[in-house]
């Protein structure tokens, strides 16, 4: 999936641990999180 987003976007993933309880509905000590961040390439003129 990333190598088909990485075609038009910069792509960056972040991997997070929730510690405690805290987080989305159902998440779970220990469970994992992955983000992804997409940015626009810079135009070069």
């Amino acid at each position: 999936m990333i190598e088909l987003i990485e075609k038009f976007k910069k792509v960056k993933i972040y991997e997070h641990e929730y510690a405690n309880n805290y987080g989305g509905k159902g998440s779970r000590k220990g469970t994992k999180e992955y983000l992804f961040y997409c940015y626009n390439y810079k135009c070069v003129n």
